[in-house]
């Protein structure tokens, strides 16, 4: 779910929405899975042997996501305006449709 999502908040919501929720204390990170009146709690710790879901992680992963998605979208605009020089390069300017139809005329 994580990379479905662009925010802390956004992620909070979405578990909600799968009856999950996400409770942020200030260091631990507690999963909360509620189904047919049943409650599965699980700490950060037990949830990977890999990575530490906790707080802090949360925290580096939103705001990692937000430098990554700011330097995407600035390289998109750079070669936006690289696709339109290269299309423009090619295009004749109105000045010399304009003498080109004066000459054309003229004959």
């Amino acid at each position: 779910m994580l990379n479905r999502v662009n925010s802390l908040e956004e992620l909070l919501t979405k578990a909600k929405e799968l009856n999950l929720t996400i409770d942020l204390k200030q260091k631990n990170v507690t999963f909360i899975l509620e189904e047919n009146n049943q409650k599965i709690s699980l700490g950060h710790q037990k949830i990977s042997d890999k990575k530490l879901y906790d707080v802090k992680f949360f925290q580096d992963y939103f705001k990692n996501k937000e430098v990554v998605a700011s330097e995407g979208l600035e390289n998109l605009r750079e070669q936006y305006h690289a696709f339109q020089e290269e299309r423009d390069k090619d295009k004749v300017s109105t000045e010399e449709i304009e003498e080109a139809f004066k000459t054309f005329k003229e004959k």
